[in-house]
């Protein structure tokens, strides 16, 4: 009688590329294409980076691109990061939230940037809300959390959801009607979803300036890459259509 052949159990990683790959196989394989946070952990198992997503594996994913490890804003973390897990979240809204709240109460090494801004919430709120809006996944007479119950879900003190609430009234995104609760309200002209789409498209230009300055670029290199990435950007627009 021959005895039967086993196979031997996988070799596991030794080290921090390896425990990257396999963290990326995770993404390729287990990560649904769905909204949610995704979190990047070091060896000891702490998070080091949260970020939300509409399509977690596509997102999770773009970090395990040869480019992510050349780029300033992610090249620390993927030489550090030894795993990455998720939580789906219902809608993109939800994913908001989520995320907002998670950095709050983790505070991750590597979302110093939103965690040392005390505007950040007030911000998010705000950019988010329109930017949902105006890209259609917030549609007319949806209705919002109501400024106590953000307030908790995101642990922030009411004035401050308040007081984005506000801000979108005045500029016709919302409507808050008493006893009934707080809604969008039908999409904006044209005209009003295009400085919405333009009001996004600064407060991210922005971001990417003040960490490009953070590192210590000179405005040439910043141009020379951007003109360069800008190209390669329009190429596979083309392409893609």
């Amino acid at each position: 009688m021959s005895e039967e052949s086993s196979t031997p159990p996988p070799e596991l990683p030794k080290s921090q590329p390896e425990f990257f790959a396999r963290a990326g196989e995770k993404v390729r394989s287990k990560f649904p294409a769905a909204p949610g946070v995704y979190l990047f952990q070091d060896q000891a198992g702490r998070v080091l980076y949260v970020g939300k997503a509409n399509n977690l594996r596509a997102r999770a994913g773009s970090y395990f691109l040869l480019a992510a490890a050349d780029d300033s804003r992610t090249s620390l973390l993927v030489k550090e990061a030894y795993d990455v897990d998720f939580l789906e979240a219902e809608s993109e809204v939800d994913a908001l939230l989520m995320e907002a709240r998670l950095i709050k109460d983790i505070q991750p090494k590597y979302n110093r940037e939103l965690r040392d801004d005390k505007s950040f919430p007030y911000l998010q709120i705000t950019t988010q809300v329109k930017h949902l809006v105006a890209t259609g996944n917030l549609k007319p007479n949806d209705q919002l959390p109501t400024v106590r119950q953000l307030a908790i879900e995101l642990r922030l003190n009411p004035n401050t959801v308040a007081r984005a609430y506000t801000q979108l009234a005045e500029e016709g995104v919302i409507s808050t009607q008493q006893g009934r609760g707080t809604y969008v309200l039908d999409r904006p002209p044209p005209a009003d979803q295009r400085k919405l789409r333009r009001e996004k498209l600064i407060a991210v230009t922005d971001s990417f300036l003040r960490e490009v300055e953070r590192l210590d670029y000179t405005p040439d290199e910043v141009e020379k890459i951007w003109n360069d990435r800008f190209a390669v950007w329009q190429r596979s627009r083309v392409k893609g259509n």
